[in-house]
């Protein structure tokens, strides 16, 4: 674990990585300092009557270099430098000093590293040397040396409580979009369940109140029979979808899917249509895996409704097998010559059962052949548990 003096220096580090551009208040800011500076060195140069008009427009001149912070802190440190350098020449460096300490807490604020050090070792430098000068006071140095660091200590502070901001308002960002696609993702869930249980139910019942025109008076008395018993199945199926999804409540009733009385319901609708159903399963029956039992359970509602909605009228073939490595499920149905069922179809079934079976990692195939509609499953698993009949 590193030390708590090596993560404050890494930290530093990272801080100082990249330059920064000060945002707009620190701008106004620096705008109405150097303001007030220019102007109270004009009032003092007009009003005063200094003696020496070129030192006086020197310090103005520096004082406006303060500006270069706005848009480039290289360009206006390496300009304070060069006119703390010159100043040596002319007699003012120890007034050129104060101006380059007070830009202590600009640079820490925006520089990258390499400038900050670079500005640090020419204060130091530039102290050391103006130090040495008799007619200088050491304690005024030091002062100035005072000044710059504890600017530069306020420069580090708002940056980094600046980057803080930053971090903040990015993770405040990320949350916001993870929760976006949370909410998205439980949409498209419901809309799932919904469509898994609701729609298989409600394509047998259009079915059927079509069929209750043409029947004859018993298949007029089944068709209803079929309707009210869907009907109960659908409401009970909604109740569940919505106990489900609602933290108040628990579910009343666990869920009807179970491939095993799917097939005994699939039998029932199909053949209460014209279909000549049949039916081929093990002798012993499985005891599936929760997750694999449901998904195989309402792949093959849709595979009924879609047998319903396009499907001819004739043989229907529902294959159930059961081994130790995978579980198959195969509905084979005749090619409709021509669609005589006005019945709703937005084409998404096909897509969510190929994603269910890619999901348990199968192998999902669907398409014409020989003359019928034929549509296998293979879903690997592990070790299965016999349950007799």
């Amino acid at each position: 674990m590193p030390s708590p003096s090596t993560a404050s220096v890494d930290g530093l580090r990272a801080l100082l990585r990249e330059p920064e551009a000060l945002n707009r208040l620190e701008k106004a800011t620096v705008l109405v300092a150097v303001a007030i500076g220019i102007v109270a060195g004009v009032v003092v140069t007009i009003v005063g009557g200094t003696d020496d008009l070129g030192a006086s427009l020197f310090e103005i001149a520096v004082t406006a270099a303060f500006v270069l912070f706005l848009w480039s802190p290289f360009a206006a440190t390496l300009l304070l430098g060069a006119a703390l350098t010159i100043s040596f020449f002319f007699g003012l460096a120890d007034v050129t000093l104060l101006a380059f300490a007070i830009a202590a807490g600009c640079v820490t604020r925006t520089g990258s590293a390499a400038l900050v050090i670079s500005y640090a070792s020419v204060l130091v430098v530039a102290a050391a040397a103006i130090g040495q000068d008799a007619a200088t006071t050491p304690g005024i140095v030091a002062g100035y040396v005072l000044v710059a660091a504890a600017l530069g200590g306020v420069g580090l502070a708002l940056r980094a409580a600046y980057a803080r901001g930053r971090r903040l308002d990015e993770a405040l960002a990320e949350a916001a979009d993870r929760e976006h696609e949370a909410i998205v993702a439980d949409r498209r869930r419901i809309a799932g369940d919904l469509h898994d249980s609701i729609a298989h139910d409600l394509t047998v019942i259009a079915l059927h109140s079509q069929l209750l025109d043409e029947a004859d008076a018993s298949l007029r008395r089944a068709s209803e029979e079929t309707i009210r018993r869907t009907a109960l199945d659908a409401l009970r199926d909604l109740r569940h979808v919505i106990e489900t999804e609602s933290d108040a409540f628990a579910p009343s009733s666990p869920s009807q899917d179970s491939l095993w009385t799917t097939l005994e319901e699939a039998r029932r609708i199909l053949k209460s249509v014209g279909h000549d159903v049949t039916v081929t399963v093990p002798d012993s029956r499985t005891l599936l895996r929760p997750d694999i039992d449901l998904a195989l359970a309402r792949m093959l509602r849709e595979s009924v409704t879609n047998v319903l909605k396009h499907g001819g009228r004739g043989r229907v073939d529902l294959a159930f097998d059961a081994r130790q490595d995978q579980v198959t499920l195969v509905v084979r149905s005749s090619l409709a010559g021509a669609r005589r069922r006005v019945l709703p179809s937005g084409g998404t079934g096909l897509a969510r059962m190929r994603q269910r079976v890619l999901d348990l990692g199968g192998h999902f195939d669907a398409g014409p052949q020989d003359g019928a509609w034929r549509l296998a499953i293979h879903i690997p698993l592990g070790a299965l548990a016999p349950k007799k009949r």
